[in-house]
């Protein structure tokens, strides 16, 4: 099953990113969150059950 990459505007970055551009980005549409490295946009978009992703958010230390 593909599931298409949200439009740019849906994506946002983390406010602990770094100002290099070093992160990654990250979307919500509807039952899916969507990751992308921000200094390539146009590459690789990974989709993940948007629970799946709440999940490994919760667990991951937060500093």
């Amino acid at each position: 099953m593909s599931i298409p990459t949200p439009p740019d505007e849906l994506f946002y970055k983390s406010s602990y990113s770094s100002q290099g551009g070093e992160c990654v980005e990250l979307a919500r549409t509807g039952q899916h969150a969507h990751l992308r490295d921000t200094k390539n946009r146009d590459g690789l978009c990974i989709s993940v059950p948007a629970q799946e992703m709440l999940a490994f958010l919760r667990a991951a230390p937060s500093e």
